[in-house]
């Protein structure tokens, strides 16, 4: 009886990539895309650009679980995870919170991998996942919500990380001695030993797998930044072109009836309409407030005065006599969106000219409550704007602010937040209408009308 050829890695990745076509040609369509490299360390990784792996690593893993892996890997590009390290400010961050690049690029990996595999988990390919794969619930990601975008899993990784203790100071050199003296070691090449006894060197494509961890973060692999997005300019440039790939990916898998539902939903958010500015649709939806109001016949129209053979009704518009304007200066919120949220509300402030504005500043507790009274109000809220103070900055939970409704009796409420807390529930706002202004897209209000800020420089 003749033998079973034994496949090689790419023979085998080869093989899963013909499967998806026929099964999930979303996946299959990036995976067609991109050159393969191979690598002798490390697992697998993608940049945007391409693949490369290592053969050992690929041929040690079961057909099911090389399935999943690479349906992984795509979706770190289709969620833009690739260009996600410069949007971290990696300098700062290192310096801020003592981090190693390699320790930032495991923090990345690990939270793009906790939103990726809580997404894959969802629906049949569960059973598919390597047996060590991350997700949240699991040991040491209790904390960890499911269904999260990779910025929250990563602030959380962030608040759990521990800073090394600085290493102790070196003794001082005795006088006379210079430090190192007869310690110098020729570099390699002069004789000396090297890390590579075989003297061959680094092989084929291993400058590509720089800061790869080797273990794949629970075996499903890792990604790289895209080396075409080293600016912000260039990555801005370089998410275009992912979303253009992204939506070509859709339209085939729709053309053979097997495109996911979110993948539609993802295609249709990006090629939605321009949208209109925030500062735009928040003084539409104060013009909108103060016209409300209820139409009434005991007091007819002076429009239609005029006519005796009808009476029609008068309109009573709404007035807006107090609002009260929440904060939210928990640790997450950005400076630069609070600032600029309160100079539109001095916009606010002058189509509601005769409204109180009564400011929150709140995190677990309300910190700071300010009046701003019709007439000189305006002038206050103005010079607050100019020089701005905020307190807070601890932990999140808005129903301190929300029982301030039980006092002032507004008209509207207005929270200002990024929506990472437990929602308060909708009877705390005693039926006020009330306006969620959020600095991100990713959280939704479970009730209420919510209009989202884009990105404040």
């Amino acid at each position: 009886m003749k033998s079973q050829k034994t496949l090689t890695a790419d023979e085998r990745i080869q093989r899963v990539i013909i499967s998806l076509l026929r099964t999930d040609p979303l996946y299959a369509d990036y995976l067609l895309r991109w050159p393969r490299k191979t690598i002798s360390r490390g697992t697998i990784a993608v940049d945007g650009r391409s693949m490369i792996y290592n053969p050992e690593w690929v041929n040690r893993q079961a057909d099911n679980h090389l399935r999943f892996i690479l349906k992984h890997e795509v979706m770190h590009v289709i969620l833009k995870h690739t260009l996600r390290e410069k949007g971290y400010e990696a300098a700062e961050l290192m310096k801020s919170d003592r981090l190693t690049p390699a320790e930032l690029r495991a923090m990345l990996n690990t939270a793009g991998d906790l939103e990726i595999n809580s997404l894959l988990t969802s629906g049949s390919d569960a059973r598919d996942m390597p047996e060590h794969g991350l997700l949240p619930g699991r040991e040491g990601y209790e904390d960890h919500p499911e269904r999260e975008c990779m910025e929250v899993h990563f602030d959380i990784l962030r608040a759990k990380h521990q800073p090394p203790q600085p290493p102790p100071e070196e003794p001082e050199t005795p006088d006379g001695q210079d430090e190192g003296e007869g310690d110098e070691t020729p570099p390699p090449g002069d004789g000396q030993p090297t890390d590579d006894p075989s003297g061959k060197g680094q092989a084929p494509g291993d400058g590509d797998a720089e800061g790869l961890t080797g273990d794949g973060f629970g075996g499903c692999g890792e990604f790289m930044p895209d080396p075409e997005a080293a600016t912000p300019a260039e990555a801005e440039a370089a998410g275009r072109d992912y979303d253009q790939q992204f939506i070509g990916a859709v339209l085939a898998a729709q053309g053979q009836g097997k495109c996911p539902g979110w993948a539609k939903e993802r295609a249709d958010q990006i090629t939605a309409p321009a949208k209109i500015p925030w500062q735009v649709l928040l003084r539409r939806w104060a013009r909108k407030t103060v016209r409300g109001g209820e139409s009434s016949y005991s007091r007819p129209s002076r429009r239609t005065a005029h006519r005796t053979d009808i009476v029609l009704p008068s309109h009573r518009t709404q007035s807006i006599k107090r609002c009260l304007f929440i904060v939210d200066t928990s640790g997450s919120m950005g400076t630069a969106e609070v600032n600029a949220a309160v100079s539109e509300m001095l916009k606010i402030m002058q189509t509601w000219k005769r409204a109180e504005l009564v400011m929150a500043q709140c995190d677990t507790q309300v910190a700071d409550e300010s009046v701003f009274k019709p007439g000189t109000g305006f002038r206050e809220l103005k010079a607050f704007a100019r020089s701005p103070s905020w307190s807070g900055r601890g932990g999140t939970d808005m129903s301190p602010a929300f029982a301030l409704a039980k006092k002032y009796r507004p008209e509207v409420i207005i929270c200002l937040t990024d929506g990472y807390f437990t929602w308060p529930d909708q009877a705390e706002a005693h039926g006020i209408p009330t306006l969620w202004l959020m600095t991100n897209s990713h959280m939704v209000p479970p009730w209420g009308q919510r209009i989202v800020m884009e990105a404040v420089e």
